[in-house]
């Protein structure tokens, strides 16, 4: 390579490389519990980009500093650009194995993140259908705000009542409540 500065800036040679990068495939299968996830590994991440960089002249360094990862894009001409580093959060600190994935999922973050890419399963992205419901959280107390814009009015004072919505044993109800309701001389409520 000859002596001479480039004629791009880091950004350029960057808008370059991530016109090329193609989306990343989740390549691993993780078990958390009573469900499974899809996820793409850090050889996957860096597989999917090194070239494309490469080959606009910017190279990948992920030093460990204090309690994070920082990613490094390095230009041929010296300049760089860095996050201000991903976090190692490592729920068993004494086991070096736990340690390692620890590091290993903030590199892999920290250069998803800093190349701004997310990653989609190689079928299974494309099969799911896009507005599905959302599971709602089961706990007897929750509630969320109306989705009706009905106007109900209480059978016995006229009042306008209001509607809830919550889960109870894990079945989500609606209904409507009298705000003048109380134990002593309760109103029955309407259920939809």
């Amino acid at each position: 390579m000859s002596n001479e500065s480039p004629t791009k800036t880091i950004y350029q040679a960057l808008l370059e490389a991530q016109k090329k990068i193609e989306p990343i495939t989740k390549d691993a299968t993780a078990n958390a519990g009573s469900f499974k996830y899809n996820y793409a590994t850090l050889g996957q991440v860096i597989e999917a980009v090194k070239k494309q960089l490469s080959d606009v002249g910017i190279s990948i360094i992920q030093p460990i500093g204090g309690t994070g990862v920082v990613t490094k894009l390095i230009y041929i001409d010296g300049t760089e650009i860095s996050d201000n580093g991903t976090p190692i959060i490592c729920a068993k600190p004494n086991d070096p194995q736990a340690q390692g994935s620890a590091i290993s999922y903030a590199r892999r973050y920290g250069l998803m993140s800093l190349l701004c890419l997310s990653a989609e399963d190689d079928d299974g992205e494309k099969a799911m259908p896009h507005n599905s419901p959302v599971p709602v959280k089961q706990t007897d107390d929750f509630l969320r705000e109306p989705v009706n814009s009905l106007e109900v009015f209480c059978e016995v004072c006229k009042t306008k009542m209001v509607e809830k919505h919550g889960v109870k044993d894990g079945k989500e109800w609606t209904g409507y409540f009298c705000p003048k309701s109380t134990k002593e001389t309760p109103h029955p409520p309407r259920w939809i």
